[in-house]
């Protein structure tokens, strides 16, 4: 059985375009791992902002929560949010992603 010139071509043609498939695939993962480690880096400094941000805002009474059985509340809140806002800040500085 003689195989034609043009089928030949063509499966030589189908096996390039597997292995760029592959290799563009490998980069793509690659890729995905560097856009992942920048958008956890974003979230993390977003995240840290949030809570320094609200631990703040609850300090100063910025919601004008002037119940004074609750003000206790209104400080333990601050000051924890704020804390953990830090500690959070100081994980993400040194790379620290292990759940503590």
């Amino acid at each position: 059985m003689k195989i034609s010139t043009e089928s030949r071509d063509n499966y030589t043609f189908n096996q390039q375009l597997k292995k760029k498939k592959v290799n563009i695939m490998a980069q793509d993962n690659n890729n995905t791992g560097k856009t992942r480690t920048i958008l956890g880096l974003i979230f993390g400094i977003f995240m840290v902002i949030v809570y320094v941000g609200m631990g703040v805002l609850l300090l100063i009474n910025f919601f004008g929560w002037e119940d004074p059985n609750w003000m206790w509340l209104r400080w333990v809140g601050g000051v924890i949010l704020v804390l953990y806002g830090f500690w959070r800040g100081y994980r993400q500085f040194k790379g620290i992603d292990s759940n503590i």
